[in-house]
């Protein structure tokens, strides 16, 4: 289940669509080389998303500017997770959010494929520079906690006891260091869901062996990558995340109901591997994960 990525990315280098450069475009090499320059880009695009998007103000996907602001939000949940980065600690894949998105581009201008696909590469593009600032800063917390481990297990080597201090602060960046790795592993799960629905064939297949790449440096296991959309996409009652709040759209009021949840659904939980084999699938052949796009589970209203 390998891609050849360097074949991939030449031959991306020589298309010129408004998808493939978003994803070109993006400055991975300054990222990797100072990570403060994401989390400062993080606050940034999540304090403009609270400013545009107040949290009592009504939603008419009717409206151009509210679609803006629907597709800002989307774009603003790539980057919550950790209160450290200025963000919220949200980390649920915004599938309802997107499918508001996506009718309400429908409703307006009818055709809206292509539009979708620059939204999925520029949320995966979000992601990629947070997984990148995530390597660094796991793997910077990491050596810290091993310092500390190492000390510890010397024993008394002053005439100060400082086993107990020592075992204090072990515990401390364990929890700072598994808090920061469970925000990565959502991140990885949510690109996987991203990744499964570009339609360029090359360009799917670039991104998921970067992708690859980086679960390989988090050290994450290939098992504890399940995309259960129930959970991760908050649309069942067995989500950790508070029901979908729908007062707020205008299409939806005809339900007369504050919040929408749908019967937990085994079919939306995929495999890394099931993922995987259909990130890799042969051009034109359909991905493996519920669209919300074309998958509509609310019975929206224009």
């Amino acid at each position: 289940m390998k891609a050849n990525v360097t074949s991939g990315i030449n031959f991306l280098n020589n298309q010129r669509s408004p998808v493939v450069l978003e994803y070109l475009n993006y400055p991975v090499k300054e990222i990797q080389q100072n990570p403060q320059i994401f989390i400062i880009s993080a606050k940034q695009i999540f304090n403009k998303e609270k400013a545009m998007s107040p949290i009592h103000k009504p939603m008419d996907l009717t409206n151009a500017d509210d679609l803006k602001r629907m597709r800002f939000h989307v774009i603003a949940h790539c980057v919550t997770g950790l209160l450290e980065f200025g963000t919220s600690n949200t980390l649920s894949i915004p599938y309802w959010d997107t499918q508001a998105y996506a009718k309400g581009m429908e409703y307006q201008i009818g055709a809206f494929e292509d539009d979708y696909q620059l939204l999925l590469v520029e949320s995966l593009n979000v992601l990629r520079g947070y997984l990148y600032s995530s390597i660094y800063y796991v793997s910077s917390f990491k050596q810290l906690h091993d310092n500390i481990e190492s000390f510890y297990q010397l024993g008394k080597v002053s005439f100060t006891d400082l086993s107990n201090l020592a075992s204090l602060h072990l515990s401390e960046w364990t929890n700072i260091l598994t808090r920061f790795r469970k925000v990565a592993l959502a991140k990885v799960k949510y690109a996987l869901y991203i990744i499964d629905q570009i339609i360029n064939d090359t360009l799917r297949k670039a991104a998921f062996e970067e992708l690859t790449q980086i679960i390989n440096r988090l050290q994450f296991r290939k098992k504890d990558l399940n995309v259960d959309l129930c959970i991760e996409g908050g649309l069942s009652k067995e989500t950790s995340r508070p029901s979908y709040k729908i007062s707020m759209f205008v299409q939806l009021k005809h339900l007369q109901k504050s919040d929408y949840v749908i019967k937990y659904n085994k079919t939306f939980n995929y495999s890394f591997y099931a993922l995987a084999k259909s990130i890799l699938r042969k051009q034109r052949e359909k991905c493996i994960v519920q669209n919300p796009c074309f998958d509509t589970l609310i019975p929206w209203k224009f």
